[in-house]
């Protein structure tokens, strides 16, 4: 008689979960190793229509000509880049803290070299696996793991042998997905049998799972125990192989390699040795073959000597020359000419019915001129207004360490209130798009601009900025006027209009990790907790003729989520005071929507103008479910598609009296657009949506739920958007 029961394996993987903790690397007090990490991409499954192209056809005759390379199945491969870095990774628990010294490193690339910002990622605090958490996060996205605490819901396990891996007896267990459209791995573990501790892990995940543009991806890793137990990774291999696009494109396939040695558990050091989560050595792109054949780990193969050899040949083609600078182009924005960069591109020509022609030349310094001292500016001319713009600014950077920045910036440039400029939070390209077409119901400005301040890390997460701005404020057009003095004998209707204030921001960020890239730091967010800004600003009436006494005070929080199952979402919520009379350019000014892209840090059915405030707070949210629903729904799981929702509301005040400073005409008689608050109800839009669209695109489908039987407002729209994601 055969009685159905559970594996074998089942019973064993209960007892992994109950010693997870003890065998998580992350229970020890703190540890430090020396870690070594060679990365390698190479171009793959080229196909014919993409092997016709002429440089590609110019960069196989010069591979042909010194022997070419080829991957695990034969085909040809065209190397790209090739990594090498040596450091120190160290770790501390409560509070938990990471922090890793680069040492040395290698880097030779098409279109890079050893001075490329790129050696600040190649470190193995970019390239860590630790199955012991429930999700993974890999190329931006969240694993489960299976050694989740939820590991029966993802995945089957079969037992299929027992044997010695060194000096350790191990169960090797099967896993697969229970569906595969999942982000779950199918492969190999080898648990210990004394510790049940994972041993060794060889997992894949295939072209099922639903992400985009990835063949595959293959995770092998390698484990040893530590003197206080927990068991530390001692190599790691990983292998992504990023598919075709489209038939005229080829693929990618990106190796890494990572291997830790000399551990030291234990002993941590002072908080403020963690301050930076990645530090590079001066001289860390100097060092001559001897010292890479000595500490090296493991020994270059036959196949990357000839990777190195023939990226150095692809480099000397002429075509490869240009098309790779065209690529920094693109991706800096800038074009850079020695010391000097000029740009930004996306700035360099508009179109609009105030300035006809527009066209604008910028430059700055980079890091060839100096690693302190930057200089930045541009000079813009309209062929109707007949008006020169300008920009020129100083920024210095006194220390990198406490990241510190002095700078005195001067600017007369036309500016856009109802696209709220000092709060607008988009992508430069958008940005730079405003600058188009009609630019009449948006309320323009000629604006000049005088800007001291000072900004520092007074400690890691602590960011502190004391600043001094003067403003003058001259409305092209006339759809702008305000009262001075209001109810008193002396008021007069002016247009213009000055102020000049001080202005105090605190930003708490902690967990927060940065990329440098030249003279400039880039966030790349923060782990658990939210960036939190701060922000008050006092403005000094008849300093510099300014025309007002104000004070303003403000606070915002943002966050991306990460939620396993679930999804992802992210968040942006603001709130500020203004409890002086202003006119409106001075309050807060909703950011509105008459187009068809949609702006997640606005309203998108709201007009422009529609709603000023001076006291608000407002929220944009949404969130991605992945595949959660998709996955599950026949037809959208074979295009991959997927879903998220997305909400935008705002409530606020206006004062009586900030209406009653702006007055119905003008001195001439010209009527004037006056500014509107809330109601008793807040604005709301509600959204939903399709996004990996040719995994590319995203539709928005919006509904305004409230303010809907105000004059020429949508109260339902369709917005387009785009959005590379894996």
């Amino acid at each position: 008689m055969v009685v159905a029961g559970e594996d074998p394996a089942y019973p064993i993987m209960r007892e992994v979960i109950r010693n997870k903790k003890q065998n998580d690397v992350r229970q020890l007090e703190a540890y430090e190793y020396e870690s070594y990490v060679k990365i390698e991409l190479d171009v793959d499954n080229i196909s014919e229509r993409f092997g016709q192209r002429k440089i590609i056809q110019k960069v196989q005759q010069a591979i042909d000509s010194v022997g070419g390379l080829t991957g695990e199945d034969g085909r040809p491969l065209i190397p790209l880049f090739l990594a090498e870095t040596i450091s120190r990774f160290y770790y501390r628990n409560n509070p938990e803290r990471k922090s890793e010294q680069v040492i040395k490193t290698k880097i030779d690339g098409v279109g890079l070299g050893d001075d490329s910002p790129i050696n600040q990622i190649l470190g193995s605090t970019f390239q860590q696996y630790n199955f012991y958490n429930d999700w993974m996060k890999i190329l931006e996205k969240d694993f489960v793991s299976p050694l989740s605490n939820s590991w029966k819901f993802y995945y089957e396990y079969y037992l299929v042998d027992s044997l010695m891996l060194g000096e350790h007896a191990c169960y090797k267990i099967e896993i697969y997905p229970k569906r595969p459209q999942d982000l779950a791995f199918e492969g190999v573990i080898w648990i210990t049998k004394k510790e049940f501790a994972l041993k060794q892990i060889d997992v894949k995940i295939g072209r099922a799972a639903n992400i985009n543009f990835i063949e595959k991806i293959k995770i092998q890793q390698e484990l040893e125990p530590s003197e206080a137990g927990p068991w530390i990774p001692s190599k790691s291999r990983i292998l992504v192989d990023v598919s075709e696009i489209t038939e005229k494109s080829a693929g990618l396939l990106a190796k890494f390699y990572v291997s830790n040695r000399d551990a030291i558990i234990n002993k941590p050091y002072p908080i403020d040795f963690y301050r930076e989560a990645v530090r590079v050595a001066p001289d860390a792109a100097l060092a001559s073959k001897d010292f890479w054949a000595l500490h090296r780990h493991d020994s270059l193969t036959l196949a990357e000597l000839r990777t190195y050899a023939l990226i150095d040949t692809i480099k000397q083609v002429p075509i490869v020359k240009t098309y790779s600078g065209i690529v920094r182009i693109l991706t800096n924005n800038y074009i850079t000419a020695g010391p000097i960069d000029f740009g930004n591109i996306y700035q360099t020509y508009a179109f609009n019915n105030v300035e006809s022609q527009y066209f604008r030349l910028g430059i700055r310094t980079n890091t060839q001129f100096s690693t302190k001292l930057e200089f930045k500016g541009f000079l813009g001319y309209g062929l109707r207004d007949s008006r020169f713009k300008y920009g020129a600014r100083l920024r210095y950077i006194p220390s990198r360490k406490r990241w510190t920045e002095i700078v005195a910036e001067r600017s007369d440039d036309l500016v856009q209130m109802a696209a709220n400029p000092d709060g607008l939070r988009v992508f430069e390209a958008f940005q730079a798009s405003l600058r188009y077409f009609n630019v009449d119901d948006r309320s323009p400005f000629y604006r000049q601009e005088s800007n001291f301040y000072i900004q520092t890390d007074l400690f890691k997460g602590f960011t502190q900025t004391v600043q001094f701005r003067n403003l003058n404020f001259q409305p092209i057009g006339n759809h702008f006027a305000y009262i001075r003095n209001l109810g008193q004998p002396e008021s007069q209707i002016l247009r213009n209009f000055a102020t000049s204030e001080i202005i105090f921001e605190t930003r708490l960020s902690k967990g927060e990790q940065f990329f440098y890239n030249g003279n400039y730091r880039n966030s790349l967010g923060t782990r658990k907790l939210p960036i939190v800004t701060l922000r008050y600003s006092l403005g000094l009436k008849d300093l510099l003729g300014s025309d007002f006494e104000y004070h303003k005070f403000g606070i915002s929080l943002e966050q991306r989520l990460r939620m396993g199952l679930l999804g992802s979402a992210y968040y942006f919520l603001s709130a500020t005071y203004t409890p002086s009379i202003l006119p409106y350019p001075l309050l807060e000014i909703h950011p509105g929507n008459r187009g068809y892209f949609y702006n997640f840090y606005g309203f998108n059915l709201m007009n422009f103008l529609e709603f000023v405030s001076d006291q608000q707070i407002s929220l944009n949210f949404e969130h991605n479910f992945e595949g959660l629903i998709a996955n599950r729904i026949p037809l959208l799981r074979k295009w991959k598609w997927r879903t998220f929702v997305a909400t935008n509301m705002v409530y606020g005040g206006l004062n009586v009296r900030n209406q009653e400073i702006i007055p119905v005409l003008d001195a001439e008689g010209f009527a004037i657009t006056r500014p509107q608050g809330f109601g008793e109800i807040p604005y709301i839009e509600l959204g939903y949506g399709i996004s990996n669209i040719f995994r590319f695109f995203r539709v928005t489908f919006m509904h305004r739920l409230t303010y809907r039987d105000t004059p020429d407002t949508r109260k339902f729209g369709v917005f387009f958007s785009a959005r590379l994601q894996l």
